[in-house]
């Protein structure tokens, strides 16, 4: 199985998850289904592998939970340093997740 950084140094980062990440560091939490809506235009089947890969990258991560209840995405630290990165500033839209 990769490492965390051999995952985080094989993502391809797209427009959308640095919004995700920014949605996320804005609101702090999120659900999947939220995530979804906001940054999938609804489409949860995509959106649950994406968040797998940053979740396995260390981008995001999950809330301890029981079995029935829907998971609760957060940033952890790697992922706040990712966005306050000089190198990735430029990258990351005004605008969050949408036209």
């Amino acid at each position: 199985m990769p490492t965390r950084k051999a995952q985080f140094n094989s993502i391809n980062f797209q427009q959308r998850d640095f919004d995700l990440l920014r949605l996320l560091l804005e609101s702090r939490t999120l659900s999947l289904p939220q995530a979804a809506t906001l940054c999938f235009e609804g489409r949860q089947e995509a959106a649950k592998k994406r968040i797998q890969k940053l979740k396995a990258a260390g981008l995001i991560a999950e809330r301890p939970r029981r079995a029935f209840e829907s998971s609760v995405l957060f940033l952890p630290r790697k992922a706040f340093e990712l966005l306050n990165g000089k190198a990735f500033s430029q990258s990351i839209r005004p605008s969050v997740c949408g036209p």
